[in-house]
């Protein structure tokens, strides 16, 4: 599983304050989906 890694960018990602869209997302594996939306972290994977 890589909820941990996704994660950890977004916490590396607010915390250093990188410049975001107001709607990234990025897809990783099969349908783990990692987004940011205004400052709001989404995280969904498979079950």
């Amino acid at each position: 599983m890589r909820k941990t890694i996704l994660v950890a960018l977004a916490a590396a990602a607010v915390t250093l304050g990188t410049a975001l869209p107001t709607s990234a997302a990025v897809t990783q594996g099969t349908t783990t989906t990692f987004s940011v939306t205004g400052g709001e972290l989404s995280i969904t994977a498979p079950a």
